[in-house]
């Protein structure tokens, strides 16, 4: 029994999110103006991710932030983002993730 997606279905459906199904680092997003990168490590029932957004515009990000949808699966601690993220700059999200229980689909 899982929770809601940390993504919208088709980008759940993505090559990208596909291949962070058998890797631990890639990118997950990108486009003229914002690229997702992740980098993830495992031991267990608990694990750290690291998410990284980086400004691909000369004009600073405003009003930026993130949100997790929540899973009854798993315990998630993150970290706080500034909520500007600067021209050509990078920002990282970290998530430390406890697996509470078994789950059928991605949370």
């Amino acid at each position: 029994a899982g929770g809601g997606s940390l993504l919208g279905a088709p980008a759940a459906q993505s090559p990208q999110y596909m291949a962070l199904c058998l890797r631990n680092d890639g990118v997950l997003f990108e486009d003229a103006t914002l690229q997702i990168g992740i980098k993830m490590e495992f031991n267990g029932h608990q694990g750290r991710m690291a998410v990284y957004f980086g400004n691909k515009c000369p004009a600073p990000l405003m009003s930026f932030g993130t949100q997790l949808s929540p899973c009854a699966a798993l315990a998630i601690q993150a970290s706080p983002v500034a909520a500007t993220l600067n021209p050509r700059s990078q920002q990282q999200l970290l998530l430390n993730i406890e697996c509470l229980d078994a789950f059928g689909e991605g949370p």
